[in-house]
This record gives structure tokens, sequence and C-alpha cells, in this order.
């Protein structure tokens, strides 16, 4: 399949639009990006966790209408860890295609993300930090 930008050449043979500027980016610093971030998510779980915010969206999980009447704002709560997902998610999504090399629509709105990122945390067990980062080693090394 062919991938035609707007207002520029042919290009693609399926292989979808080229991420320009990083050529000079090698596979190690992809991968020592890719770790900071990992890293870096874990920490940030970890510090919500133990943290107002934390036990904010604890009461929410719970029980929202509850949460809500004992004096939690639970749209701002929700809408912090909407925020910092979606940056995280980002980061990840933004170093996965540095290594990729370019960007195709197919790779990135399938279905095989969402249910690999499921499986790792339904392998690694929910409701715990550990789960699923044990869940994707599983998932990665299988």
């Amino acid at each position: 399949m062919l991938w035609k930008p707007v207002g520029g050449p042919l290009d693609g043979l399926g292989r979808g639009y080229p991420v320009h500027g990083i050529i000079d980016v090698s596979r190690v610093e992809v991968y020592w990006l890719g770790l900071a971030v990992a890293i870096g998510s874990i920490l940030v779980v970890g510090y919500i966790l133990r943290s107002k915010l934390g036990m904010g969206l604890a009461a929410i999980r719970d029980n929202d209408s509850t949460a809500e009447s004992s004096g939690i704002n639970v749209f701002n709560l929700k809408l912090y860890s909407f925020v910092i997902a979606a940056f995280v998610t980002g980061l990840a999504g933004t170093i996965f295609y540095i290594y990729q090399g370019a960007i195709e629509p197919r790779s990135a709105f399938s279905v095989q993300w969402l249910v690999t990122i499921m499986l790792a945390t339904v392998i690694g067990g929910e409701g715990t930090e550990e789960g699923p980062i044990v869940g994707t080693i599983v998932v990665v090394l299988l």
C-alpha cells in the first residue's frame, strides 16, 4: 500500500509516513530512552498510589458518588489521571515510532495494541504495582 502525504511526493510501499529528523538516532539510544520512560512511569505510578491523588482515585474506584459526597472532586481527579496517562502513553508512542522510523495508520490504530496491553495486565494481575510489570515481561518473552 502506498501512502501519499498531502502536497508531498508518493512515499511508502506499506511503510507509512517517514518520521523526519531521526536518522542519527541509534537503536541503543532508543533503548535507553525507552527504559528511562518505563522506569519514570513506574516511579510516577508508585508516587501517585501513595499520594492524596491515589487515595482519591481509590475512593472513586470503590464508589464515585460516595467519594464525591465525602468532598472529593471526582472530575478533577479523573482529569488528572487521564492527563498523566495520556502524557506517558504519548511518550511511549513517540519512542516506538522513533524506533520504527515511520508512522503507519494500520500499526498505530490496530486492535493488537489494546489486546497486548490488556493481556499483560491480566497475566500480571490487576490491582498491584508489580503485576503489569511481570505481565509485560511475560508477554514480551512470549
